[in-house]
């Protein structure tokens, strides 16, 4: 197992408990309920998912897919049957208006300073 491997396994155990993610949680969702457009199932794409903890809070505004660059992360998702793929979000190329909602949670700060 690889040191990002044992990382995943850790997000995976923590995400729902650990005060960092449930405060990330807390914060962005009471902006989500206040900002929102109030309508049924939003296409949703959250980015950087790592091991989906995100994703199932998302399901209560629409229906939400991950997206990960790493392949162990995706596994966890898929194990937790969540729709997620693997995939980076410099090569996104979608067109305009395909999701409503868009969300980076944890990820720009792991994006190398030259690509910034």
């Amino acid at each position: 197992m690889s040191i990002k491997e044992a990382e995943f396994d850790k997000y995976k155990v923590l995400e729902e408990k650990h005060w960092w993610f449930v405060g990330t949680r807390e914060i962005c969702f009471n902006i989500f309920e206040r900002y929102l457009p109030v309508r049924p199932k939003l296409k949703i794409l959250d980015i950087g998912c790592g091991t989906g903890g995100n994703i199932k809070y998302l399901s209560k505004y629409g229906e939400p897919n991950g997206l990960d660059v790493n392949e162990y992360a995706i596994r966890i998702c898929k194990s937790k049957g969540l729709n997620c793929s693997i995939g980076n979000m410099a090569d996104l190329n979608l067109p305009r208006g395909h999701y409503d909602l868009i969300t980076f949670f944890d990820v720009i700060n792991q994006a190398p300073v030259d690509t910034m």
